[in-house]
């Protein structure tokens, strides 16, 4: 039905590229990622300044595994938009999937300081540092019972909102 009606937008205003966009998501979760990315291009045709058709073009690309033109539609949307938690989060996954933990780590990082409780980057960023054996300096190491407490010491999707 949403699919119908945001079908039914675009014939009436074939320019609005957030319904294409939007449309776009939806062909996504129904699994038809060429028709998706083929509204996600189109939308970023009409207009290239609209952050959400990139940050949805690269959830398609990485659910297809195209990690490189994923990793570049999230740091495109980024530039548009450089307080989108989830692009960060997801870029910090594309990167670790390229083998570039650090990179990984630094996104997770910047997704943080923008929403200290986003628990997907914190959860992301945790397993990475038990992988690679590193302290996670987001945990707090708390004492046995009967000890003093120390100082903390250091321990590691298609968007579908319509605008």
């Amino acid at each position: 039905l949403a699919l119908q009606d945001y079908g039914r937008a675009i014939d009436i205003d074939s320019g609005h590229a957030r319904a294409l966009d939007n449309r776009g998501v939806i062909r996504h979760l129904l699994h038809e990622f060429d028709r998706a990315l083929a509204d996600f291009d189109r939308a970023i045709e009409i207009d290239p300044t609209l952050a959400k058709a990139y940050f949805d073009r690269g959830v398609t690309y990485q659910h297809l595994k195209k990690y490189p033109e994923a990793l570049r539609d999230y740091t495109r949307s980024l530039r548009l938009d450089d307080r989108n938690v989830l692009a960060y989060n997801n870029r910090g996954a594309v990167h670790l999937l390229l083998g570039q933990p650090d990179k990984a780590i630094q996104d997770w990082e910047t997704a943080l300081e923008i929403d200290p409780s986003f628990a997907s980057a914190k959860l992301n960023r945790r397993i990475l540092y038990r992988r690679i054996k590193r302290p996670d300096p987001g945990t707090r190491k708390f004492p046995a019972p009967g000890r003093r407490p120390t100082e903390a010491t250091p321990a590691m999707e298609p968007s579908s909102d319509d605008e």
